[in-house]
């Protein structure tokens, strides 16, 4: 009896998934995180080995320059435009597109900009960073407009187009790093010119993708319309970068900057999940949208329940294949340099699952707009990463950095989990049945 309440919940979605070929999309965006997936596995790889772990832990620290920005990018332009425009049609939408595209512009020009400063002042003060970071200036304006018009193309489901597009990009990084690495002149500043050659070249040839999708008229209303949506977006963005970044930045605190080397070299390893985990957030998020305003909160739940479910599969697979052969696969790709972390492969897996959760339920209060939930969870995790998170990594190195993360991340779930129960499971107030009463019966 209890299947058939779960067949009779998903029945409805399933069918609209195949009549709006949405299976088909699935595997164009597989295929695209995939391809993203290889080749920063790749990158990773060549580094460690043409690094020492000191010059890798130099470049972690200054790539999340590149992290931040993108989480700024996600919370103020990306994800608005995913939800947003996803439900705008014909000249809407353009307009919508054309005006999201000019902030991108000036957001990717001010993040050069500041990373040339960074630079400037670093190399006055004489630090081994400043080569780093001029490197990262072009680095970050050519990877966010890359970014930009690969994520107008999800918002509109034409994931062969950005998958196209990110052979380019991708695929020409890893060829060109190769090269660089077999001529012995693979260093961090270089990868980073790497990065930006070729994402400025997929940018140009995104431009022209969606040319369609922009106009000549410039309207300031739809980004006073993101602004509305992201604020609360924003500060959950910074709080999760805080939280999440300042684990590696603990670790070469407290530790040493080795020690973040070997974080990131492990975390390499599990990192793969992101195929699964990227393409379920990139192509989940304006579909979430969409349910919810064709069939209200109870599609909503069905669609990140059966989501959720259909991706949890191939990532147990792999965290535990990953997970019992850590020790030898850590010997193979990094010559035994990082084998004596390979516990820490269990406890990455551990953290990846939690995430997986936590993307099913961001998603949904954002699809219901209720950014401000996010918001609440990330100052909690923020809360925990600065009492029991520091705590942690001082007791216990590399390993306590991992259970600071983990811990983290459970509490932000478990603040996200309260309120998407609240907003979109419980019934309104004087309502006969919860938002979906054959899924809400058969979990309860």
């Amino acid at each position: 009896m209890t299947l058939d309440r779960v067949q009779q919940a998903f029945a409805a979605p399933i069918q609209r998934w195949r009549e709006d070929g949405l299976f088909q999309t699935s595997l164009w965006g597989l295929a695209d995180q995939a391809l993203i997936s290889v080749a920063n596995f790749l990158t990773m790889v060549l580094l460690a080995r043409a690094l020492s772990p000191t010059g890798l832990g130099s470049f972690v620290i200054v790539y999340t320059g590149l992290l931040f920005a993108a989480t700024l990018q996600a919370a103020m332009i990306t994800r608005p435009h995913n939800i947003l425009g996803a439900a705008l049609q014909g000249d809407d939408y353009v307009r919508h597109t054309t005006a999201t595209a000019v902030s991108q512009v000036a957001f990717a020009t001010a993040a050069a900009l500041i990373a040339i400063g960074s630079a400037t002042a670093i190399h006055v003060l004489r630090w081994s960073f400043s080569p780093l970071l001029l490197a990262l200036a072009p680095a970050l304006a050519a990877w966010q407009m890359q970014e930009f018009f690969r994520q107008v193309m999800y918002t509109r489901c034409r994931v062969s187009q950005a998958f196209a597009n990110d052979l380019i990009s991708y695929g020409g990084q890893v060829g060109v790093l190769i090269a660089i690495w077999r001529l012995g002149a693979l260093s961090g500043p270089n990868a980073l010119y790497v990065l930006a050659a070729t994402s400025a070249l997929a940018a140009a040839v995104g431009l022209w993708q969606i040319r369609a999708d922009l106009g000549r008229a410039l309207s300031w209303r739809p980004i006073a319309r993101n602004w509305a949506f992201a604020k609360w977006l924003l500060g959950a963005n910074l709080a999760s970068w805080v939280s999440d970044q300042a684990y590696p930045l603990f670790t070469a605190a407290i530790v040493g900057v080795a020690a973040t080397a070997a974080l990131r070299a492990v975390q390499n390893l599990v990192a793969p999940a992101h195929v699964v985990l990227n393409a379920f957030q990139t192509l989940a998020t304006p579909r979430a949208s969409a349910e919810y305003g064709r069939g209200g909160k109870r599609a909503l739940v069905a669609f990140l329940a059966l989501a959720s479910l259909l991706a949890i599969a191939p990532l147990l697979v792999y965290w535990l294949t990953v997970g019992f052969l850590g020790r030898q696969l850590l010997t193979l790709l990094y010559s035994g340099r990082y084998t004596e972390y390979a516990p820490l492969v269990w406890l990455f897996s551990l953290g990846y699952l939690v995430l997986h959760v936590t993307q099913a339920l961001s998603i949904g209060l954002m699809a219901i707009h209720k950014t401000r939930a996010i918001f609440y969870g990330r100052l909690a995790a923020i809360a925990v990463t600065f009492s029991g998170g520091i705590g942690l990594v001082w007791a216990f190195g590399v390993y306590g950095a991992l259970l600071g993360s983990i811990l983290t991340g459970v509490t932000f779930t478990a603040v996200l989990g309260y309120h998407f129960w609240k907003e979109a499971m419980q019934p309104a107030p004087g309502a006969a049945a919860p938002a979906i009463p054959a899924l809400a019966e058969t979990l309860g």
